[in-house]
This record gives structure tokens, sequence and C-alpha cells, in this order.
């Protein structure tokens, strides 16, 4: 199998789990929103606002760092060192989360829970976060090791047990029963996770606690900086709410929360599946230069050009996503949501660079990178919208984007990291194909502007199929004649069955 067939399987496999769960999770949210209403999603949300930040303090990005250590073990011993150190990391993290939780358990009640909550409930928040934090780390573990498809079924059973009995607890016992549907989801998710990662059967080892802490330091250099890392977004993020708020006003904050968040769903499922096979495999070959840079460049070709035709699908429909998930109201945020897609569909060269640093151990430069890019997107947001107003929302984050992969390929370039002839042809082909949309949408009057971009968008798609073929040696075409036909056949077996 070609290395792009083998990311284009991944991928596939992995974007169906997150489809999957997508799904799920908006049936879920659905069902629970009608039996407990408004008040009872508020305190599902503050439950959620708990939880998120423990367990990301509790996790400390080692289920980040450990995929480039265990991936890069040259031998089962030292994979199984890893990994030993790793669960030790996780017992000592959870049991100072718990104790953390049950200690300001009082205070977490007074700040974020109505007075009708027992303080009972941050005790039982706290064993969620722990559940969920060793889920993490069996799961971190199947992807440094490759196996995406073990990883991919314990993510579909872990979602799909944790969707049916936390709605049945929450029907039969409402806004009583939600603290419980979340530990009972966590909960369900450990052993699914555990199964999965037994069937590595990684050999134990003993090792001193000396040993133990010598792993562990490493993991939380690398994990410490990329929750920083994170860090750094959220708070950069919450400034621009704040000051899109003092200049332009509550409305314009929705709206900026609307076309984000859309503008991320589709680019969010192909990083998010590329990431967690992207990652294990770059970290396996970093020893080598020409194969590591390959895999960049291939992992940035493949991206891009599925992006494309993302970004000019959305660039068309923009409208109709919001008339269709929101209502009417939320049309002047059409430019912006346009805009915002653009700048994501650049997130696919971003994310490899940033993994490239990761994997090479360059942890300090990876900081700065993303430092880089939230500081531009900060300036660019505030310094844009003084001069031009709203219609500048969704262009910073190009602006931002822009610096991201200018200080990227400078960190890289280095190294001896060049774009391949593929990446520069995909990459003025999505520029190209982008603009002409754009013009065509801001430009025309409608509906000449709808039906001449369609055409547009069409040429596109049909472009795509062929550099498939051609440059990765992917047949869309028979792909879907193949499936065609077993389809037709099962059919027609059937019917010769009935008959």
């Amino acid at each position: 199998m070609s290395s792009y067939k083998s990311v284009l399987k991944n991928v596939s496999l992995l974007g169906g789990a997150k489809v999957i769960s997508l799904a799920l999770s908006i049936i879920r949210n659905k069902f629970t929103a009608l039996w407990l209403g408004a008040d009872g999603m508020g305190v599902m949300g503050m439950f959620n606002a708990i939880i998120s930040p423990a367990t990301t303090i509790a996790d400390m990005g080692v289920s980040t760092s450990s995929v480039r250590n265990i991936a890069s073990s040259e031998n089962d011993q030292e994979t199984a060192r890893q990994v030993s150190a790793v669960k030790m990391f996780y017992l000592l993290s959870n049991f100072l989360t718990i104790s953390a939780m049950i200690l300001l358990a009082g205070y977490l009640k007074r700040k974020m829970l109505v007075e009708s909550l027992g303080t009972w409930t941050i005790y039982v928040l706290a064993f969620v976060v722990a559940f969920s934090v060793l889920v993490n780390f069996f799961n971190s573990v199947l992807q440094a090791k490759g196996k995406i498809a073990s990883l991919v079924m314990a993510q579909i059973y872990a979602t799909v047990l944790g969707s049916i009995f936390s709605l049945v607890v929450i029907y039969f016992f409402r806004v009583d029963g939600i603290v419980w549907s979340l530990l009972i989801g966590a909960m369900l998710g450990l052993p699914v996770a555990w199964y999965f990662f037994s069937k590595l059967k990684i050999p134990k080892v003993k090792m001193t606690v000396k040993e133990s802490f010598i792993i562990i330091k490493d993991l939380l250099f690398t994990g410490g900086l990329v929750t920083l890392a994170g860090f750094s977004a959220t708070m950069c993020i919450v400034f621009a709410k704040v000051f899109l708020l003092d200049h332009l006003g509550l409305k314009v904050v929705g709206y900026y929360d609307v076309s984000v968040a859309f503008s991320n769903v589709y680019i969010g499922l192909i990083l998010q599946s590329m990431g967690t096979d992207f990652f294990p495999r770059l970290c396996k070959v970093v020893s080598d230069k020409k194969q590591m840079f390959r895999l960049v460049n291939e992992q940035m070709e493949i991206g891009l050009l599925f992006a494309t035709i993302g970004v000019d699908i959305c660039l068309i429909i923009a409208p109709a996503i919001l008339i269709g998930f929101y209502s009417s109201d939320f049309l002047e945020a059409t430019t912006m949501l346009r805009w915002q897609c653009v700048g994501v569909g650049l997130r696919v060269l971003g994310y490899p660079l940033g993994f490239l640093l990761m994997a090479q151990r360059r942890n300090w430069a990876y900081f700065a990178l993303q430092l880089s890019f939230w500081i531009s997107y900060y300036l660019a947001i505030t310094t844009g919208i003084s001069l031009f107003g709203m219609k500048f929302i969704g262009i910073d984050y190009i602006v931002a984007y822009a610096v991201y992969l200018f200080f990227g390929y400078s960190l890289s370039y280095k190294k001896g990291l060049r774009p391949s002839p593929l990446l520069i042809k995909i990459f003025l082909f999505s520029v190209i194909s982008e603009g002409i949309i754009l013009l065509l949408l801001f430009f025309l009057p409608d509906p000449y502007s709808y039906v001449l971009s369609s055409v547009c968008c069409v040429s596109v798609l049909g472009i795509a199929v062929s550099v498939l073929k051609k440059s990765f040696e992917i047949d869309v075409v028979a792909k879907i004649l193949s499936l065609y036909t077993k389809f037709k056949a099962k059919v027609n077996k059937n019917r010769l069955r009935n008959h």
C-alpha cells in the first residue's frame, strides 16, 4: 500500500469515527435539552466547565508527549518502560487531582454551582476527571503503536455505550441524574479502552522510582509546553472576545462564535484524523531526515487537496449553513464565515509543521511557533477591527496563519525541509480556486454568483479527482464504481433469495 493510500485509509477510519461521535453528540444534546430545559443544560455546562480544565491540568500534555516517546521506542523493552512510567504518572496525577478537587469542593461549589447541588457533586466530578485521564492514557498508547483500527473501535464503542446509558439516567432522574450520567459515561469508556490496550500485550517491567522520574520529567517538559501553548490560545480567544464585546457588541460576539465553530468542523475532522495517524509515524522516522520531510510533504499535499474541496463548498453554502443551523438573523455573519473558512484551510499546512518540531524534540521552538500564531491573531483582530470594523473578522485568521506558516517554515527550512513541487502546485490551485469563488460571490449579483461559483466548484472537484489518481494513485471513480457494483450484486442476491 502506498503512503498516500495508507494516509487516506487511516484518515477515513478516524474521520468516520469522528462523524459517528459528532452525530451521537448531536442526538444526545438534543434529547438532553428536551428533557432538562435551559436550566438543566446550564448545570451541564457548569459541570463541563469544571471537568475540562481539571482534565487538562491532570493530563499536563503527557497524552501528547507520550505518543512521541512510545512511537520512537526502539524495542518492546523500551516501549514497556515508557508505558510503565506514563502509567505511574497518571496514577499519581489522578490521586493529586482527586485530592485537590475534594479539598476545593466547597469553593468550587460556591463559585460554579447552584445552591441546590450538594458539595458531593464535586467529589463525583473528581472521579469523572480521573476516569477520563486514564482513557486518554490507553488511547494514546494505541495511537503511538499505530493501532488505528483498535483506537477507532474503542472510541466508537465508548461513545455509543456512554450515550445510551447517559440518556437513560438523564431520562429517569432529570437534573439530579446529570452528574451520574457524566460519571457513567466516563466509567464505561475505561474498560473499553483497557480491552483494546490489553491486546497490545506490552510486557511488564520493573523500574525504580528514579528511572520512572527521569522519563516523567522529559514527558512533563514537552507536555507542559503543550499545555501552556493551549492555555495561551484560550487566553487570546478570551481577550479577543472581550475586545469584540467592547467595540462591536454582544451580537457580533455571537456571529464570531458561530463562524469559528462551523469553519472548524470540516477541517477539524481532517486535522484530528491526520494528527492521530501522522504524529506517531513521524516519530518513528525522526532519525531519517529524508523520509521525515517526505512524510511532512505528503501529509500537506493530501490534506490541502481535501481542505480545498471542503473550503470551496463552504464558501458557496455559507448562507445555507447559517440559516439551516440557526436562523436568517445570522446572515450578517456570512462574509465573516467565508473568510474564516479560508483561514482555517491553512491549518492543514500549519499542523504538520508543529508536529515536526515536536517529533524533533524542539520543544521551545514548538511553543514559540504556537505563541506566534495567537499573538499575531490577537494583534490582527484588534488592529483590523479598529481600522475596518466588523468586516475584518475572519481575515485576521488568514493573517495569523500566514505569520505562522512563515515562521514555521523558517524554523524547519534551516533543518532541510523544502516544499515539494506537487505541494506548491496544489497550494497555487487552492489559492486560485478559492480566489475565483470569492470574487464571484462578492462581486456578482444573485443568482449568477452562486451558479458560476458552483460550476467552478464542480471543476475543482473534477481536477482534485484527477490529481488523486495521477499523483496519489487513488482512483476515486473506480472505488465508487466498485462499491456500487458490490451493492448492486448484494441487492440482486437478496431479490433472488426472496423469490
